[in-house]
């Protein structure tokens, strides 16, 4: 048996020795010889293998099957800190394998290399990134191992991925399953300090909101964002269109492989909302009388309403309308019959009335009803709800205004009396009489 001293870490390892070699001959049960596989660091790798090939009582997997198992002391490492690679490697076979070659990858970015392999190598090439080991053979059940140290040069960018892959081979060998390893050694970030997040809102409806995440410090930083609306980017720059007006707040997360950070900032997104009614006197009318419709508008949204239009047509029933504005400024565009005005902008909360007056025509047809609907459009609006108005009135016929009855009497008995009924106002009046005499 020898021994063979961890150069990294002082610890003693032991490997089976092969018959030939110039070392003591140790002959052992191919039970102890599992048992001594599991000691060397194979007991979970490669003793597992052995077991989910093999029937249950048999020990060794007929022919060659070399296997190799690599294993790192840190995972996650400063810059210029110091790991340990150790490629453990045996025939699981019970036949011995020929000449046996282990490669080991090696990453750039490793210094200070110092390399012990263990047992009988009769060849050794340093060439990196490969490095390469031959051995004249492997018994069954032989096992070795090749410890590597390393340190991780100072000039590595934090956050870099190493990765380091070994491999053995063998003539005959019945399993490549188990022909290579590999193990991935991660340079630490810097951690996250001073994340903040600003936005270039407020923004108007339609446009693209800007975001920008800075940090103090840290390295390999990824952003995650979440715009408030359901919706989601990544980046340091991110631009994001919302679909509707509001207060929002964006979150954006930021991350590497030591730390995590988030924190906040508002959007607002801002739209103009113009909206309009109108209302009708009186609502129940009769020819030749005088209507009047009152339209009142405004912009109850946040942001300025640009390329405002209100358009009202005036039923043809109407004769002679006239207009009268206030507020803000209104310019017809002369389009008849129905009126089209052109509005300045208005600010938030600001808007005028606009008033209709005419007479309803005179062979207008009593018992009709007649609608009015007035609208308002401007760029950019967002609530379609509140831009049409429409009123209505019945024409009717005019009441009774003076009503006076007259006759012919004294009349002889036996003769007519004449009786006239006359009114001062009114329309389509009829007229029943009642002579006091039953």
């Amino acid at each position: 048996m020898r021994h063979h001293v961890h150069p990294e870490t002082g610890v003693t390892r032991r490997g089976l020795a092969q018959a030939g070699h110039p070392v003591a001959i140790l002959a052992i049960a191919a039970l102890c010889g599992a048992l001594l596989l599991t000691a060397l660091g194979f007991g979970s790798s490669l003793a597992a293998d052995r077991a989910s090939t093999q029937p249950q009582g048999v020990l060794a997997i007929p022919g060659v099957d070399v296997a190799i198992t690599k294993t790192v002391t840190s995972a996650q490492v400063e810059p210029g800190a110091r790991i340990t690679f150790t490629l453990d490697f045996a025939n699981l076979g019970d036949s011995p394998a020929g000449t046996v070659v282990v490669t080991d990858i090696l990453p750039a970015g490793l210094t200070n290399l110092s390399i012990q392999a263990s047992g009988n190598v009769s060849t050794y090439a340093a060439g990196p990134p490969n490095w390469v080991w031959q051995f004249p053979g492997l018994a069954s059940e032989e096992s070795d191992v090749i410890v590597i140290g390393a340190t991780i040069s100072p000039g590595v960018a934090r956050g870099t991925v190493l990765t380091n892959t070994a491999q053995i081979s063998a003539v005959g060998d019945v399993d490549s399953g188990n022909n290579q390893s590999a193990v991935t050694i991660t340079v630490l970030d810097l951690p996250i300090v001073g994340l903040a997040a600003t936005s270039d809102s407020p923004t108007l409806l339609g446009g693209t909101t800007n975001f920008t995440a800075s940090v103090t410090s840290g390295t390999s930083v990824a952003y995650a964002w979440d715009f408030g609306d359901g919706n989601t980017g990544s980046g340091a720059n991110p631009a994001h269109s919302y679909a509707a007006p509001g207060i929002y707040t964006a979150v954006v997360t930021a991350t590497n492989n030591v730390s995590v950070s988030s924190t906040s900032t508002g959007v607002v997104v801002v739209s103009p909302d113009v909206g309009i009614a109108k209302t009708v006197q009186p609502t129940q009318i009769w020819p030749g009388a005088v209507v009047t419709y009152t339209i009142t508008y405004s912009n109850g949204g946040t942001a300025p309403a640009t390329g405002v239009v209100i358009t009202d047509i005036v039923p043809a029933e109407i004769i002679s309308p006239s207009v009268l504005a206030a507020g803000a400024q209104i310019t017809d565009t002369g389009a008849l019959p129905p009126y089209v005005w052109q509005v300045a902008d208005l600010a938030p909360s600001a808007g005028g009335t606009i008033v209709i007056t005419g007479m309803l025509d005179a062979n207008a047809v009593v018992g009709s009803v007649v609608t009015n609907t007035a609208e308002i459009a401007a760029a950019s609006d967002w609530d379609p709800a509140d831009r049409t108005s429409s009123v209505v009135f019945t024409i009717v016929d005019q009441p009774i205004v003076g009503l006076a009855a007259i006759n012919d009497s004294p009349t002889m008995l036996g003769s007519s009396t004449q009786f006239t009924a006359a009114v001062v106002a009114g329309t389509n009046v009829s007229f029943t009489w009642a002579y006091g005499d039953g």
